[in-house]
C-alpha cells in the first residue's frame, strides 16, 4: 500500500515538517504544493526529509478561490509523473495531523481497495446555504477595487445561470482520500469537459464541490463512500474550522477518523505534543 500525500500549504514551515515526520512510513510520500505567494526559502530544509517533494507548478490559492482546485490538479500531474505506483492519493493542508498510527490508515486502506472516500451532501436539499455558490457568479480571483459591485451588477444583468452540463451539485469538504485510478479518471474526465472547468472558475469555494459533483455525476458514483476519513469540528456562521487545543484530546482521541484539522502551532503546541505520545504508545 502505497499513499501520496498532497498537502497544500502556505504557512508554518516548522509545523509543516513536524507533520511530515508524523506520517513517517516507507510507504507515505509528500508532494507538498506551496502557496506562489509563499517564500519557498524558509521551506526548502523540508526537502531533506525522507520521500518528499515540491510541486514545481506554483499556483495562488486565495480564499474561495479556484486556486485550490487548480493546485491539486497540479498536484495530480506530478503524483504521476512520479512514475511510482500509488494506491491512493490523500489531500491535506499544512494544519493537518494524524491521530491514530499511519500502519493503521494503510491497513484501513488496504482493506477497502478500490473505494474512494469523500464527504459529500446534495446541494439543493441537504446543503441549502451552499445554493448561492453556483447559482451566482462569483469573481472571487478577479482582485480589482469595485469587484463586490461588478459582481453584484453582472448577476442582475445576466440570465439566471445554470448548472453546467445540468449536473446535480455535491459537495462539503474539500479534502479526501482517493484511489489513484480515480485520479486518472477526474484527470481524462477534464480533458474533454472543458467547460466544467470554465463554470466553476466563478463558483464561490469550488475545491468544496468540484470534485465530488463530477465524480457522482459519472460511471465512477458507486466507487464512492460518504465519509472522508477526517475529524473537522465547524461552529454554525463561522466560515473556518474549529482549531484544536489541548482541551479537545479526549474527542480526538475518541474520533474514528485517521486524520484531523486544524492545529495551529501558535495557539497550542501541546495538543500535538499529546497526540505523538498517544500514537507512540500504540
Amino acid at each position: 500500500m502505497k499513499v501520496a500525500n498532497i498537502i497544500i500549504a502556505h504557512k508554518y514551515p516548522a509545523q509543516l515538517a513536524r507533520m511530515i515526520k508524523a506520517f513517517e512510513h516507507e510507504s507515505v510520500h509528500h508532494f507538498i504544493h506551496l502557496d506562489a505567494k509563499a517564500d519557498i526559502n524558509s521551506f526548502l530544509f523540508i526537502e531533506k526529509l525522507p520521500r518528499v517533494k515540491f510541486i514545481t507548478k506554483r499556483c495562488s490559492v486565495n480564499w474561495a478561490g479556484f486556486g485550490g482546485v487548480q493546485c491539486t490538479l497540479n498536484a495530480f500531474e506530478e503524483v504521476l509523473e512520479s512514475g511510482i505506483d500509488f494506491d491512493y492519493v490523500n489531500l491535506i493542508t499544512g494544519q493537518d495531523y494524524p491521530i491514530k498510527p499511519i500502519q493503521n490508515f494503510l491497513d484501513f486502506l488496504t482493506l477497502n481497495t478500490g473505494k474512494d472516500f469523500f464527504q459529500f451532501q446534495h446541494a439543493e436539499t441537504e446543503w441549502l446555504e451552499a445554493v448561492h455558490r453556483f447559482r451566482r457568479y462569483h469573481l472571487t480571483e478577479l482582485n480589482i477595487k469595485g469587484r463586490y459591485r461588478f459582481e453584484n451588477l453582472i448577476n442582475f444583468l445576466m440570465p439566471k445561470r445554470k448548472v453546467v452540463n445540468t449536473y446535480e451539485i455535491y459537495g462539503r469538504s474539500a479534502y479526501f482520500t482517493i484511489t489513484l485510478d480515480c485520479v486518472k479518471f477526474i484527470q481524462a474526465s477534464l480533458a474533454q469537459n472543458i467547460d466544467y472547468i470554465k463554470y466553476f472558475k466563478t463558483v464561490w469555494a469550488p475545491d468544496e464541490m468540484f470534485f465530488q459533483t463530477l465524480l457522482l455525476n459519472s460511471i465512477w458514483k458507486d466507487k464512492i463512500v460518504n465519509n472522508n476519513l477526517r475529524h473537522i469540528e465547524w461552529f454554525p456562521k463561522v466560515a473556518n474550522p474549529k482549531i484544536f487545543t489541548s482541551q479537545d484530546f479526549s474527542n480526538l482521541n475518541n474520533s474514528p477518523a485517521f486524520i484531523a484539522r486544524k492545529f495551529d502551532e501558535k495557539i497550542d503546541v501541546e495538543i500535538l505534543n499529546q497526540i505523538d505520545t498517544l500514537i507512540a504508545k500504540s
